[in-house]
C-alpha cells in the first residue's frame, strides 16, 4: 500500500515538471555553418617556400663555412705543432751527426800522430793552431784575458759606454725594427733573411740585415732564461774580461775579448766589445745587443758595428687538445754597420767588407751554439717532468738534473 502511493506521487511530481519545461527543450538543431578557408594562390605559396628556403640554404651555408674555417685551422695547428719538433729534431740529429764526425775526426788523427816514434815526436808535428790552443790551455793566464785587464782603459771604458748607452734606445724601436726587417708580432710562419738595406728606421742608411723566426714547443719564459743564461756564459768563457755595469747590472753584462775565425783561408783576428741587456716584461723577454768589432793585422784599421734584438714571446695556436705543448716565438734581428778608420780608398772599403764578412760568420756561429745549447736545456727539463709525471705517486720525491748557469737560478 505504501509503496503504491510512492510510485503516484513521483508520478504526478515528473509530470508536473515535463509541463513546466519549454516544448522545444529537446528539439535537435542543424550544426552551426562554418566558414571555409580561403586557399592562397598557389604561386603565392610557392614563392613563400622558395624564400624560407633560400633562407635556411644561407644559414647552412654560413654554418658550413664556420665549420670548413674551424677544421683548417685545426690542422694548422696541428701542422704547426708537428713543423716545431720536427726542427727540433732535425736540429738535434745535424748536431749528433756533427759530434759523432768530429769525434772521428780526431781520434783518428790521434791515432796517426801516436802511431809514430813518441808523443813528443807527435806533438811537434800539431799544427800551428793547435799548437797554440794546448799552450792557451796550459798558460795561468791565457791571450783573451790578458788582454781585457792591459786594455781595461779609459779609452775602452769610453767605448763600453757607448755601447751600453744604445741598448735603451735600441728596446725602445724594437717594435719598429722588427715590422721593418718582416718579421712582424702576428707572424708564426719560420723565416730566415739576410740582405743589403738601405733605409733604417724611415732614414737612409747603409748596412746588413740578418733577420730570423722561428716557433718552439716550450714555454717562453723558459727558453727566455735559458737563452739569456747561454749568452751569458757563451760570450764569457776562457776567462773573457768582464767590463764593469753599474746599472741594471743583473740584467747586463760587458764583455772584452779577442777572438780568432778564419776566412778567406786565412785566420783573422777581432777585438770585440760586447754588451747585452735583458728586457721582461708580462708576456715577452727582449735580449738587446750592441758591439763593435775591430780588426787586427791584415784588417787593421776597419771596424764594425752592431745593433741586434731577440725576442721571446708566447702565441696562441687555439688548440683543443688539453695536453697540447706551449708554442713561444723567436723573433731575431742584427744589423751590421761597416765602418773604416782610414781614408775611403778601395782598400779601406775593401778591409770594411771583410770584416763585415768574418763579424756575419761569428754572429752565425754564436746562433748555432745557441740553439743548440737552447734545445739540449730544453729538451733535458721536459724530460726530467715527463719522468716525474710518470712515475705517478713517486713523483714528489723525484727531482729533475738542476741546471745552473754560472751560479745563477736553476733553469729547472
Amino acid at each position: 500500500m505504501a509503496a503504491t502511493t510512492d510510485e503516484s506521487s513521483l508520478l504526478s511530481e515528473t509530470e508536473s515538471l515535463l509541463a513546466s519545461m519549454d516544448t522545444t527543450a529537446f528539439e535537435s538543431h542543424p550544426p552551426r555553418p562554418v566558414a571555409a578557408r580561403k586557399r592562397a594562390p598557389p604561386e603565392i605559396t610557392r614563392s613563400v617556400e622558395l624564400r624560407l628556403l633560400r633562407k635556411a640554404a644561407g644559414e647552412l651555408e654560413v654554418q658550413l663555412t664556420l665549420l670548413q674555417q674551424q677544421r683548417r685551422s685545426s690542422m694548422l695547428v696541428r701542422d704547426t705543432r708537428m713543423q716545431m719538433w720536427q726542427q727540433l729534431a732535425e736540429r738535434q740529429h745535424r748536431m749528433r751527426r756533427h759530434s759523432e764526425a768530429e769525434n772521428l775526426r780526431l781520434k783518428s788523427y790521434m791515432q796517426d800522430l801516436l802511431s809514430g816514434e813518441g808523443v813528443g815526436d807527435a806533438l811537434s808535428a800539431l799544427p800551428k793552431q793547435l799548437q797554440m790552443e794546448l799552450q792557451q790551455m796550459t798558460q795561468p793566464l791565457s791571450p783573451s784575458r790578458s788582454l781585457g785587464i792591459l786594455k781595461a782603459s779609459g779609452a775602452v771604458s769610453a767605448v763600453f759606454d757607448a755601447l751600453l748607452a744604445r741598448l735603451d734606445a735600441g728596446f725602445a724601436q724594437a717594435a719598429d725594427m722588427f715590422r721593418e726587417s718582416g718579421l712582424d708580432t702576428d707572424l708564426t710562419e719560420p723565416r730566415s733573411l739576410a740582405e743589403k738595406k738601405t733605409r733604417r728606421l724611415g732614414r737612409p742608411c747603409h748596412f746588413f740585415q740578418l733577420a730570423d723566426l722561428r716557433l718552439s714547443p716550450f714555454p717562453w719564459r723558459s727558453i727566455g732564461d735559458a737563452t739569456w743564461h747561454s749568452n751569458r756564459e757563451w760570450h764569457l768563457r776562457d776567462g773573457r774580461f768582464e767590463h764593469p755595469v753599474a746599472d741594471r747590472a743583473d740584467s747586463t753584462f760587458a764583455v772584452n775579448y779577442r777572438t780568432a775565425h778564419k776566412t778567406l783561408g786565412e785566420r783573422q783576428l777581432v777585438h770585440c766589445k760586447f754588451v747585452m741587456r735583458r728586457y721582461v716584461m708580462a708576456d715577452k723577454m727582449v735580449l738587446v745587443l750592441a758591439s763593435q768589432y775591430d780588426g787586427e793585422n791584415e784588417l787593421a784599421g776597419a771596424s764594425v758595428h752592431t745593433v741586434g734584438l731577440l725576442g721571446v714571446r708566447s702565441v696562441d695556436l687555439q688548440s683543443d687538445e688539453p695536453d697540447a705543448s706551449p708554442a713561444t716565438v723567436l723573433q731575431s734581428c742584427l744589423h751590421i754597420f761597416p765602418s773604416a778608420h782610414a781614408s775611403s780608398d778601395v782598400a779601406a772599403e775593401t778591409k770594411a767588407r771583410q770584416l763585415m764578412g768574418l763579424v756575419t760568420s761569428l754572429f752565425e756561429d754564436d746562433v748555432t751554439f745557441m740553439r743548440q745549447r737552447v734545445d739540449t736545456l730544453m729538451l733535458r727539463g721536459a724530460r726530467g717532468r715527463r719522468s716525474a709525471q710518470l712515475l705517478g705517486n713517486g713523483a714528489a720525491a723525484y727531482r729533475p738534473t738542476r741546471i745552473t748557469f754560472c751560479g745563477a737560478d736553476p733553469i729547472c
